[in-house]
């Protein structure tokens, strides 16, 4: 068996234990699904995008930041707003907005620049 082949095992097993623990995206199940159908592909991470608000102390060290709030879902505006006017007075706050992202392998150099 090829490295290729290799790898994409490895990682169709990752995938299914993360859906098994509720870990991946739900929302692009059907994304993750279709690339990884096709023989000459396979993805290695994905995000189906999400919202962080991070208690980043004021020396701005990210390493000691604590996680506030996380969503890959939709989210109440007030819940957040609320956080912020919690630790506004100590941290500087940051929202963290992250698109839709899937990261894939590809067994053809000709195709791994054009998609």
């Amino acid at each position: 068996m090829d490295e290729f082949n290799k790898l994409k095992i490895y990682h169709m097993r990752k995938l299914e234990e993360a859906k098994e623990k509720y870990l991946a995206d739900q929302p692009i199940y059907h994304i993750l699904d279709l690339i990884n159908s096709l023989d000459f592909f396979f993805t290695t991470s994905s995000c189906a995008g999400r919202i962080i608000l991070l208690k980043i102390p004021k020396s701005g060290k990210k390493f000691d930041a604590e996680f506030l709030f996380k969503s890959h879902y939709y989210v109440i505006f007030y819940y957040i707003w609320n956080k912020l006017l919690e630790v506004y007075k100590n941290y500087d706050e940051k929202i963290y907005f992250k698109s839709r992202t899937i990261y894939f392998a590809c067994i053809f150099k000709k195709y791994r620049k054009s998609i």
